[in-house]
């Protein structure tokens, strides 16, 4: 699953890195469950390829019963103006019914707050550099 914010690839790449650093290790909570982060890379795994992530993240989401799944989070270019947020399973397998009912329940509330941490970091370092 995936969401377009409307930042360009360059902002947005800045705040997701100043946000994953911040939240690395932290229980974020939202309405479902939660997200955990516990491991962070920067740029494709093709350098200087257009089409590859700028910056990827791992960790899990989880339910309020505690079931959980393994996720990637990637920050992607949309266009010139705008980039894409997206979430997907992590790891060489299929996941079974329980990471999959964790993913597709918590999965949706985690984009919503990357996407709106990603907009506010941005909107935070783009009033220190017009002060």
């Amino acid at each position: 699953m995936s969401r377009v914010i409307d930042l360009p690839v360059d902002d947005a790449a800045a705040a997701f890195h100043a946000w994953t650093r911040d939240a690395r290790g932290d229980r974020l909570d939202v309405v479902s469950g939660s997200l955990r982060i516990d491991r962070i890379t920067n740029g494709s795994a093709f350098p200087g390829h257009a089409l590859g992530p700028v910056a990827r993240a791992y960790g899990w989401v989880r339910t309020r019963t505690f079931a959980f799944a393994r996720v990637e989070i990637e920050l992607s270019a949309w266009s010139t103006t705008r980039s894409e947020v997206g979430l997907r399973y992590a790891g060489r397998r299929r996941p079974g019914f329980v990471a999959a009912g964790a993913y597709n329940q918590v999965g949706p509330d985690v984009i919503e707050m990357i996407a709106a941490a990603l907009t506010a970091g941005a909107k935070v370092d783009a009033d220190r550099r017009a002060a």
